[in-house]
């Protein structure tokens, strides 16, 4: 499998076999990669630079996003049931439409403006954040979502 840049259309990776699920593929830098349409059920990106990536459309079933750098990716209309995103950093990041069910967003590191707008993220986890200014939860469905700890009193539920 060909991973390629989103931008210039060239070549970042290629991984053998035809599919990514269950693939380690922490501290790898992925910037700007070409992720969409895939299903990356069980992936561990751990500690990776995804700065950029394109994930629409995607399948994150349980995948592991702890402390990778998020920073103008793109998670839009994507299905993460259980999914690990603790730890990152976010900034001009895009998560609308998203099925986060059961997601841990625990500890995220806010940087300038996230979109959460239009997610469903029943019973996931927003816990322990320092900062949600930038942060737009605009019709966000957080149903049980445990938010203990973090600071809510910058969010954003505007349609801008």
């Amino acid at each position: 499998m060909i991973i390629n840049d989103r931008r210039t259309g060239e070549k970042l990776m290629e991984i053998p076999g035809e599919t990514l699920v269950g693939r380690d593929l922490s501290k790898f830098e992925l910037r700007y990669a070409d992720l969409s349409d895939l299903d990356l059920s069980l992936c561990n990106f751990e500690g990776a630079d995804l700065e950029g990536a394109q994930f629409s459309n995607s399948i994150l079933t349980e995948a592991v996003m702890t402390g990778c750098n998020l920073s103008e990716a793109i998670f839009t209309r994507i299905t993460a049931p259980r999914a690990m995103f603790n730890k990152t950093k976010l900034s001009m990041t895009a998560f609308s439409y998203a099925i986060l069910e059961e997601a841990d967003f625990s500890e995220i590191v806010v940087d300038g403006m996230v979109n959460f707008r239009w997610i469903k993220a029943h019973r996931s986890k927003f816990r322990n954040i320092k900062n949600l200014n930038g942060a737009n939860f605009f019709d966000a469905d957080l149903t049980d979502a445990d938010l203990k700890g973090s600071d809510l009193l910058q969010v954003s539920e505007s349609e801008r």
